[in-house]
């Protein structure tokens, strides 16, 4: 499951107020983006397959911490987090398929505590219902352990669950199936409270005709999104048919909902129910609350917006405006929506790409939906934003807040060590990228006669030059290789010299190198046995008294450095095998 993802050089240029905890989307098929940054930067996610929804976090300062999608958690660094598999969002008939399978929230009060809510699927008859687990931050090296796993809070629940700021506090709410019930549930620092239950609105149930028409699950109605309204005063409620061709009979209209933040109670206010009777997939509130986007998926290709400043409901309703008016892509599906901090509503379309309401608060086609507003990655394979987005808080976005320019770069680069003639000269990768990872190397040592060795496809290689004097070494720096997303080249000038010493390479035993001789500090020793010996290695004075000795098993070339400790003067460098023993002058000055 481990896919490489931005652990280097991430330009974290952040502004200095406003919630950061949801600037790090994964969604879709490997999609993600960094809200970190402004215009949001595309990423590459994790090879993951979700279908609908998910959840994701980020600590206040915006770093990422992990992601969900109701099944399994991921850490930051990918890895299933230990214990973090078979949460009770799991869909086990459909596979990822969740509304709002999973919600993320931070313990009131701690800093390395947090809450993840779960819902069940209409294909699992919701049998799981609503539960949570929680996840402690300061396990695991940081990277995050599951400490509670999978505890009930009631069941059936619908696919819905949606949460709000109090305070420093939260509620978090959610819908009973079969029943017009709402639960909410306040998370403090103490934990989390018994229910508040609200009986008002719909029945979240299909009702079944004269002559019922076939169905594939009698629970279908509790598919569809609840969303708040960024300052907690409103809920949208969907309930939709899990039908590819909806059966309108089925159907429950949109229904809009005030929220009491002091007591958790919620109360009825009225139903969108437009004469033409459309179903509705996504919903997402502008950030100042006056205007309601609905999605239509599957259903329909029409995304509309609500004027709820309109006055009555009757005029709500009449204030319906299409805004994804483009006659050159009319099938365009538009499915969740989801708020971001750059005050954007974005659109899952699961296609390879998000398109966006650049100004949700504004009235009818001022709100300037744009088709294609976020390109996302393809490489080092293509990503995909599938039906869902992420799940958040929506208080996140009451006050949008925006990151500040990220470069989208490659940027090739090396150093080069050890670059005395007949030395092995070690090459060091240097390159940068962003957002993606460097996967792929090419060396090129301009040096033809060394044969096959002349090129290199590791990170880090070495290289031993057949003969002195200047080389213009080329490396190229990849994401990947098949299609190549990015790429960049730098050749650099490295001069092989040839370092005064001594070069014992004629004897049958094993070549000797040390250099520099005469040395202001260290001396540097390389050896190369013929086979599998071992050495005894000694420093006497000028009289003959020994200074150092060590010993060392050599098998095949073998560096080392000595004598930064010895004074100013005139040493003997004795090495001995068995019983033949070559002794070389050194100067230290």
């Amino acid at each position: 499951m481990k896919f490489f993802l931005i652990t280097i050089f991430l330009f974290y240029c952040f502004t200095t107020y406003g919630q950061k905890e949801s600037n790090w989307w994964f969604f879709g098929t490997r999609g993600g983006v960094n809200f970190n940054c402004s215009p949001p930067m595309p990423i590459s996610g994790i090879s993951h397959f979700i279908l609908e929804g998910c959840a994701t976090i980020s600590d206040s300062n915006g770093d990422f911490l992990f992601t969900t999608n109701g099944d399994t958690i991921w850490d930051r660094h990918f890895n299933p987090m230990p214990n973090g598999f078979d949460l009770a969002g799991k869909c086990d008939r459909m596979g990822d398929s969740g509304t709002q399978p999973a919600l993320i929230i931070p313990k009131p009060g701690s800093s390395t505590l947090y809450y993840i809510f779960t819902t069940d699927c209409v294909e699992d008859t919701l049998v799981d219902g609503l539960e949570y687990s929680i996840v402690d931050m300061s396990l695991n090296n940081g990277n995050g352990d599951v400490i509670l796993k999978n505890q009930l809070l009631f069941t059936p629940s619908s696919e819905k669950i949606a949460a709000i700021k109090n305070g420093n506090d939260y509620w978090i709410v959610s819908h009973e199936f079969g029943t017009n019930n709402f639960y909410s549930y306040s998370l403090t620092n103490a934990g989390l409270s018994s229910p508040v239950i609200s009986p008002t609105g719909q029945v979240h149930f299909y009702i079944p005709t004269s002559v019922p028409l076939s169905v594939r699950y009698p629970e279908q109605l509790g598919r569809g999104y609840l969303k708040f309204s960024p300052d907690g005063n409103k809920l949208i409620s969907l309930e939709v048919p899990d039908e590819s061709i909806p059966i309108l009979q089925y159907v429950l209209h949109p229904e809009i909902f005030s929220f009491d933040k002091a007591t958790g109670t919620i109360l009825s206010q009225f139903v969108i129910n437009h004469p033409d009777s459309l179903p509705y997939y996504g919903a997402s509130f502008s950030p100042d609350g006056s205007k309601l986007y609905l999605s239509g998926a599957w259903y329909h290709q029409y995304l509309h917006q609500f004027d709820l400043a309109a006055g009555l409901p009757i005029a709500i309703v009449n204030s319906r405006t299409v805004v994804n008016l483009d006659t050159n892509n009319i099938m365009h599906s538009s499915q969740a929506l989801q708020l971001a901090t750059d005050g954007k509503i974005y659109i899952a379309t699961g296609r390879q790409w998000l398109d966006a309401i650049n100004n949700p608060d504004s009235l009818g086609l001022a709100c300037n939906y744009q088709y294609k507003q976020i390109m996302l990655r393809n490489c080092p394979v293509p990503t995909y934003s599938s039906s869902g987005t992420p799940n958040f808080v929506e208080s996140y976005f009451q006050t949008p807040t925006l990151g500040s320019p990220c470069l989208d770069f490659i940027a090739a680069d090396f150093s080069a060590t050890d670059t005395c003639f007949n030395n092995i000269t070690q090459f060091n990768d240097l390159s940068t990228i962003y957002p993606e990872t460097i996967h792929f190397w090419k060396w090129d040592f301009d040096d033809l006669s060394s044969g096959a060795s002349n090129f290199s496809n590791l990170q880090n290689p070495t290289h031993q030059f057949s003969t002195n004097g200047t080389f213009n070494v080329k490396l190229i720096s990849m994401t990947d290789t098949t299609v190549v997303c990015k790429s960049d080249t730098v050749n650099k000038i490295v001069t092989i010299q040839s370092c005064t010493g001594i070069q014992e390479r004629n004897n049958s035993f094993f070549e000797v190198v040390v250099f520099p001789n005469p040395a202001s500090e260290n001396f540097h020793l390389q050896i190369q046995p013929k086979k599998q010996m071992t050495i005894y290695i000694c420093i006497y004075d000028v009289t003959g008294g020994l200074i150092q000795k060590f010993t060392q098993e050599i098998v095949k070339k073998t560096s080392f450095e000595f004598g930064g400790d010895l004074a100013t003067g005139m040493y003997f460098l004795e090495l001995r095998s068995n019983n033949i023993v070559f002794t070389y002058k050194l100067t230290k000055f």
